[in-house]
């Protein structure tokens, strides 16, 4: 790549976001396109494109094979299994064995969050039926520089944009030390009688509050 190549990326993961800061070093600019917004790589990137990228076939195809990589792993509790798609072609990115912040829309999206499933699977519990308790989204807050002397700020903020009809929460992740895109904390949010595109202004607006200050800064 030249230092003044532009990137188009279809998928917009984790894996994706550390391609983008690479890119970027290099003096690339990205455009990162995903189906949904705020996807991690869109975070870091140039641009950001929403277009729906994933058909009933490559759904299927993602599903079947995610089935059997974790089948063939073996083990107990809940996989995040990522893919790449081209069209109707599904290549397998990475897996990781455990719940993961990305999933923690669950913890105001439904009746069973991510780690209510994991323990359930672990234990040999049972899950019943999950209720959907309206749209939700999440948005997380990045580092942007190294540091071990920092604190975090502005949660009562965040919290305060919880109107009727919605719910907003947040988490402090408790790094002990940042670098830059380094995930630190993360808002949620649910509208119970609105859409998701609503969800994710309510949780961007969130993560907005939530501050970052370095060294003595106030």
């Amino acid at each position: 790549m030249t230092p003044t190549a532009k990137i188009l990326l279809l998928g917009s993961g984790e894996l994706g976001r550390e391609f983008v800061i690479s890119a970027k070093r290099l003096g690339c600019y990205v455009i990162a396109c995903d189906n949904y917004a705020n996807a991690p790589a869109m975070q870091v990137a140039d641009e950001a494109e929403v277009f729906s990228m994933l058909d009933g076939a490559a759904l299927t195809s993602a599903q079947d094979m995610a089935a059997k990589i974790v089948n063939a792993i073996g083990g107990y509790g809940l996989f995040g299994v990522e893919f790449f798609v081209k069209g109707d072609a599904v290549i397998f990115s990475e897996l990781s064995p455990r719940p993961h912040d990305t999933g923690m829309v669950t913890l105001v999206s439904q009746t069973l969050t991510e780690f209510d499933l994991h323990a359930r699977a672990i234990l040999g519990l049972p899950i019943p039926e999950i209720a959907l308790l309206g749209a939700s989204a999440s948005a997380v807050v990045l580092a942007d520089r190294n540091a071990e002397d920092f604190h975090i700020t502005g949660l009562a903020g965040a919290l305060a944009h919880a109107t009727p009809g919605t719910h907003v929460d947040a988490r402090i992740f408790g790094k002990p030390h940042t670098r830059p895109y380094r995930r630190m904390a993360v808002a949620l949010a649910r509208v119970d009688s609105g859409n998701v595109e609503e969800a994710r202004q309510l949780a961007t607006a969130a993560a907005d509050q939530i501050k970052i200050r370095y060294g003595d800064a106030p």
